[in-house]
């Protein structure tokens, strides 16, 4: 199961064109949380908190899903 998450995590991340740990947030939040792909998991950082995050994959890749560096102070 680990190769085929890492392939899926890989694919996305090649599509959304970030590099692993690089940080990101989504155009359409109204949070400051701050995302970023490790090797197996979506991470969010929120409120000083890391977690997993609970985005969709679908939403990760429709079409309207669109993502900006972070603003600077945002999440960290």
């Amino acid at each position: 199961m680990g190769i085929i998450n890492r392939l899926i995590i890989f694919l996305i991340r090649l599509k959304l064109h970030l590099k692993k740990g690089q940080c990101f947030q989504f155009t359409n939040q109204k949070t400051d949380s701050v995302y970023w792909f490790t090797e197996l998991n979506l991470m969010k950082m929120e409120h000083g908190y890391r977690r997993r995050a609970s985005v969709s994959l679908n939403w990760l890749l429709d079409k309207n899903c669109q993502i900006v560096s972070p603003h600077i102070g945002a999440g960290y």
